[in-house]
């Protein structure tokens, strides 16, 4: 019989323990008796009666959400998830809850329209106060939803590296890619958008919300697709430059830090080159090719190993020429090796930097960037990029 009470007692402790669980917002949360039922159903009751709720399922789905009863359009709401997350229904981790504010206005009718939710109460519209007491939370309302598959979960942190020492955010919960941004506001993305290894990121900081960000995959230069060419120069630049408000974001050390230069001159020759606009230039085209840029590395290679070795040996047997008429002691053939040491010394200088100068004036073309994965496997083969 003790053990009976006893079992009762604690039975009575665990219920009115889970019973007086509130959200963030003191609504009321009743979980479900079994664990493995992921479905949360909110209703939130705000004052002068207005109601709004919906069903969430699971993570995966959401069963519509209802106003006063009669289902909301799927037009005006046609991101279920990313709108629940916007208004302050759920917050990134799956913690479930009523917004504070329920915003509306009087239509010419006459008619109160609700048109917006807020947990922020400095508005100049009118505003319904949410009642938590007569609202609730009804099943896996703190986060169960999102508990799972967290072994495939990830988070990058960012900061920026143009305008300010500000930090941003990308991560992926199992289910839903998200991105956070410097002012805090989380959204969903597409999984295609943002990446597990944390790539580099420029950000609108002007243009908050939307389509604001481009991860970056590869050095811009090194980019051919012309749409690709396109919307990059349309997102960073305008009469040339980069925009005012944009932002280059990097997770540590920046795997692209050429982006992080004025490329709007760049990509406005690379795309009059693809679009016909400019017939001066020469297509080198050859210069994306996996196999060319893997010969050229070759060549690149033995450069380096002949600018060094070559300009060594001239000096070597300079010296050794110039070593053997010292020992002799004969004046007229001491002044003719120094004349040939001394030309053999230039000449292994010269060869040295030769390629240092050649690359030199490359760059002083304006369209240099046309060959640029050419010129960058001969000068500089440790940074050639092949798939080998």
């Amino acid at each position: 019989m003790k053990k009976f009470l006893y079992t009762v007692f604690l039975v009575f402790i665990f219920v009115t323990t889970v019973s007086a669980a509130t959200t963030k917002n003191g609504v009321p949360i009743t979980p479900n008796s079994d664990p493995q039922d992921k479905k949360v159903e909110v209703s939130c009751k705000y004052s002068s009666g207005y109601t709004i709720s919906f069903l969430k399922l699971d993570r995966y789905e959401t069963d519509g959400l209802y106003d006063q009863g009669r289902g909301i359009p799927d037009g005006i709401v046609p991101n279920m998830g990313e709108y629940l997350l916007e208004k302050g229904f759920m917050t990134a981790d799956g913690y479930y809850d009523c917004p504070k504010y329920a915003l509306y206005y009087v239509n010419e009718n006459n008619k109160i329209d609700v048109i917006d939710f807020s947990n922020n109460g400095n508005f100049i519209q009118k505003i319904f106060t949410l009642i938590p007491e007569e609202s609730s939370c009804k099943g896996a309302c703190q986060g169960e939803q999102f508990s799972e598959g967290s072994e495939n979960q990830w988070v990058c942190d960012y900061q920026s590296t143009i305008l300010s020492e500000t930090t941003m955010q990308t991560k992926y919960d199992g289910v839903n890619y998200i991105l956070v941004d410097r002012d805090g506001y989380a959204r969903y993305v597409k999984g295609t958008d943002i990446r597990s290894d944390c790539g580099d990121i420029f950000l609108d900081t002007a243009t908050p919300g939307g389509d604001n960000f481009r991860s970056m995959d590869e050095d811009i230069r090194r980019i051919s697709d012309l749409n690709t060419l396109k919307d990059l120069y349309n997102f960073l630049c305008f009469d040339d430059k980069i925009k005012g408000g944009i932002d280059y974001y990097c997770a540590g050390s920046c795997k692209y830090p050429n982006n992080k230069n004025n490329v709007c001159s760049y990509l406005k020759d690379k795309v009059n080159y693809q679009t016909g606009a400019d017939e001066t230039e020469v297509s080198l085209e050859i210069c994306q090719n996996n196999e060319v840029k893997k010969s050229l590395r070759f060549v690149g290679r033995l450069l380096v190993v002949v600018k060094i070795i070559v300009p060594l040996l001239l000096i070597v047997f300079g010296f050794v020429d110039f070593g053997k008429v010292v020992i002799s002691s004969d004046n007229e053939a001491s002044n003719k090796a120094i004349k040939r040491l001394t030309m053999r010394i230039i000449t292994g200088v010269v060869i040295f930097i030769l390629p240092t100068i050649i690359n030199f004036v490359f760059g002083l073309f304006p369209k240099k960037y046309h060959f640029i994965d050419c010129s960058e496997c001969i000068f500089k083969p440790t940074s050639c990029q092949v798939e080998d």
